[in-house]
């Protein structure tokens, strides 16, 4: 079966909030990389020149290179994260680059993101236009590229990562005789190595400049690979996008980089990846973008550093790694990351509610109770591919949620200590909260209803939460929303217990008003 990846790329830049990631849950996964000491999350490799101690673990971020030392390289790896293939997540992450030397007119070199192969052991690519994902095979400078390295996206200041070259000091697979608009600031996307190559592969299969492309001009902004052929289209309009250089005036700036990776795998003939990139600086002003779309496969047409063409096949992997690196070649600068998200994309998208309990004045409340049908009425839950095309379905009937996968539980997404029975056409899970009352998750494949009913005679008015979740109903179709890493949030229940104006009958069910916070 042939594998592809389809790339769209879109520039712009806003401002976007992540709640905290819950302790019972793997997404959203955070490693701030802002602390003083090394990280106990990340693994790292710190080659020579690089800083370490102090130097690198600050308040600002983790410190990746020093602004004056050439040719140094350190990067990591999130060590608690192993994401499977078929998995539709969000990457982001906040970087400075700032002070340095230039050489020949620019800074650099830049950070690259990277995914790899979970069971590779970590190996950083080479220094400096390598940008610790690609190889060198260079007699001069030989060093080979990321162990197990199945896709990298570079953040290149300097401008030189995307190039073929065959000299004594560089040599790897790239573009060749191509003149863009501005050579530096570049966005360039390579693929992973072939076969078990590490001196072999890592194609270039796209390359956007972040300055905006002019159509008038006869020049490059954008170069894709054209899988059939190993050449390059070229396209002479790119989004205005900021420069990857953030430092401005002497001050300390950080931009965000998104980058989105959503998997194809069913009802298509090839499966693969549609790929997001976001570049977002300190303002949140949003720049629209355009977007070029392409497939790659894991077999297609490429040339190698010689120019030769051949059959470049890409490792096959269950599951990956995420990781960041940061170098510089004969230019420098420091470079800052920090602040390090992922979270699941498609993932479900619930509500919290408010129910209204009316106490008594002197009578018995334990005969009062409140009823709250459809609790994840307004939510999203998303069932088929979360690729493009073919993006996946959504709603919240029992054709997408899995109402046999409720649960009660805490605010940090632990199962509550209920107990189950059955019934003859539904399920019950039903805790016994002391002091407050009992919560009853009642439920069938098709819907799903939570009564309370307060434990005192006497209860007094207040706010009382449950938290209940669900997944996606499984369709057997490759996609994974029904895993339970894409259970959805704790969703809060609140029962608000007050005494009401209006006189209620005792005898009748209490009416509910329902609120969406």
């Amino acid at each position: 079966m042939k594998y592809t990846i389809g790339i769209l790329l879109i520039g712009l830049w806003a401002c976007q909030g992540l709640s905290a990631q819950e302790m019972n849950r793997t997404f959203p996964y955070h490693a701030s990389l802002t602390g003083t000491s090394a990280p106990n999350n990340i693994v790292e490799q710190i080659k020579s020149g690089a800083p370490t101690g102090s130097n690198r673990y600050t308040r600002d971020g983790l410190q990746l290179t020093y602004d004056n030392t050439k040719k140094a390289l350190s990067g990591f790896y999130l060590k608690d994260l192993e994401v499977p293939m078929n998995y539709a997540i969000e990457v982001d992450f906040e970087f400075a680059t700032l002070d340095g030397k230039e050489y020949y007119g620019h800074y650099g070199d830049g950070i690259s993101l990277f995914l790899f192969d979970a069971n590779a052991s970590f190996d950083l690519g080479s220094y400096g236009s390598g940008l610790g994902y690609a190889y060198n095979s260079s007699t001069g400078s030989r060093q080979a590229g990321l162990n197990g390295a199945y896709l990298g996206v570079s953040l290149d200041v300097y401008g030189d990562s995307r190039e073929r070259m065959n000299s004594v000091n560089n040599k790897r697979e790239g573009i060749s005789g191509i003149t863009f608009q501005r050579e530096d600031s570049h966005i360039t996307i390579r693929g992973g190595q072939h076969q078990n190559d590490r001196y072999k592969g890592y194609p270039v299969i796209y390359t956007q400049q972040t300055n905006w492309g002019n159509q008038s001009n006869a020049n490059a902004a954008t170069a894709k690979l054209d899988f059939n052929t190993g050449e390059y289209e070229e396209d002479s309009y790119a989004p205005s996008l900021p420069h990857l250089r953030t430092e401005y005036a002497n001050t300390l700036r950080f931009y965000r980089f998104n980058f989105v990776y959503n998997p194809i795998h069913s009802e298509y003939d090839e499966r693969g990846t549609m790929l997001q990139f976001y570049l977002r600086n300190d303002s949140g002003v949003i720049h629209g973008g355009n977007s070029e779309a392409l497939f790659l496969q894991t077999e297609f047409r490429t040339k190698d550093e010689n120019g030769s063409l051949y059959t470049f096949k890409g490792k096959n992997i269950d599951s990956y790694k995420i990781g960041i690196a940061g170098t510089t070649g004969d230019a420098t600068e420091t470079h800052l990351v920090k602040n390090v998200n992922v979270r699941l994309t498609h993932a479900p998208e619930t509500k919290d509610k408010k129910v209204l309990l009316c106490l008594t004045d002197g009578g018995d409340d334990r005969t009062r109770w409140a009823k709250l049908e459809k609790p994840f009425d307004g939510s999203t839950f998303y069932v088929g591919d979360p690729g493009d095309p073919g993006r996946p379905k959504s709603g919240n009937t029992y054709n997408h949620i899995d109402f046999e996968s409720v649960r009660l539980e805490d605010k940090y997404g632990y199962p509550l200590n209920y107990r189950t029975e059955e019934h003859t056409t539904t399920w019950s899970q039903i805790y016994d909260e002391p002091g407050v009352g009992e919560w009853d998750l009642t439920y069938n494949e098709f819907s799903a209803t939570l009564y309370f009913t307060p434990a005192n005679r006497i209860m007094e008015e207040g706010d009382y939460d449950v938290y209940i979740s669900a997944k996606s109903v499984e369709k057997n179709d490759g996609s994974p929303f029904a895993y339970e890493d894409y259970r959805s949030r704790p969703t809060k229940i609140t029962v608000q217990a007050r005494h009401c104006k209006s006189v209620v009958n005792p005898s009748m069910p209490i009416r509910v008003v329902e609120e969406e916070d």
